[in-house]
């Protein structure tokens, strides 16, 4: 009887303790926890677990962390990981493993077993995602462009053409100020206006031969009132208004007002006298002589 109880009590009994008594020195492998969840490879993480500690941690000297010497031996003795950092602290009466790591493979890594604080401590492997297996792509996709809004490529046209308008507008009145309303670019406008009356005038010489005579006049007059309307910083718009007594006292003294009278004079009498004679070529000369004399007078300091 008393050997019946022996070998179907008390060596079952002792059987299951001696079993358990390693588990006071090893990992609990169901406890991993990852931070960040997803781990990639080259990334920075951090492993917790838990691990089997006598009842009383207060004989273990924690929180612990592993010495420079202990961490390089362990860095040796694993392939595919650098471990960085390993602590032990005391979380609610247990002891908990904290290893900072950066793997470098993916897949399931396992770090050897070691020893601290008497605490023989096997952390469970570590799985590490790969992203190709995540997208199901096997390389590298091609460059892509930008994505933008519906509308944003005809937004960005617009910006574009409104801006060079605006550089247009604001040239043109830098210019329009040059000429006009800065001071001391009274000279430079007369120059730029004397150039724009000989390159006129040169035109309609050349176009001598397919006018007629009444019709070349016509524009042979309007171009020089033009000019002298310029000249005299009037309203060019009103330019064949003015006649040619008008333009004499505008540009009265000197030998430019004479002149400007002397050529208004003659061109009404060749328009309007009913005369066959053609002297165009002459009225070409007077035009010249006209603004050279105008150049000599007012921009001899500029030319």
């Amino acid at each position: 009887m008393r050997l019946h109880w022996l070998t179907h009590r008390l060596l079952p009994a002792t059987l299951m303790i001696v079993s358990l008594l390693p588990a006071l020195y090893s990992s609990d492998d169901t406890a991993l926890v990852l931070v960040p969840r997803d781990v990639y490879i080259a990334d920075r993480a951090e492993a917790r677990f838990f691990v089997s500690s006598p009842d009383d941690i207060s004989a273990l000297d924690i929180p612990y962390t592993l010495s420079p010497v202990e961490l390089t031996s362990l860095n040796e003795s694993c392939e595919g990981i650098s471990i960085e950092a390993v602590e032990l602290v005391p979380v609610d009466a247990k002891v908990m493993v904290r290893i900072q790591f950066i793997p470098w493979q993916n897949g399931l890594i396992t770090i050897a077993p070691f020893t601290a604080q008497k605490l023989i401590i096997s952390p469970p492997a570590i799985p590490v995602a790969s992203l190709l297996e995540r997208t199901g792509e096997q390389g590298l996709l091609p460059a892509r462009h930008p994505l933008l809004l519906p509308g944003t490529t005809y937004l960005l046209y617009g910006i574009i053409l409104l801006l060079l308008i605006c550089s247009v507008c604001i040239f043109l009145i830098y210019r329009w100020c040059v000429d006009h309303v800065l001071p001391g670019r009274s000279n430079r406008r007369l120059v730029v206006l004397r150039k724009r009356f000989l390159r006129d005038i040169r035109k309609l010489e050349k176009r001598m031969q397919k006018l007629d005579r009444s019709s070349w006049f016509d524009a042979y007059s309007a171009i020089v009132r033009i000019y002298l309307a310029g000249e005299a910083s009037l309203d060019v718009s009103l330019a064949h208004t003015h006649t040619a007594r008008e333009f004499s006292l505008v540009f009265s003294g000197g030998s430019k007002g004479y002149a400007v009278g002397a050529l208004l004079e003659a061109l009404d009498y060749a328009r309007f006298s009913g005369t066959t004679a053609d002297e165009r070529q002459s009225f070409i000369g007077r035009a010249r002589d006209l603004c050279t004399l105008c150049s000599v007078e007012e921009v001899q300091g500029v030319l």
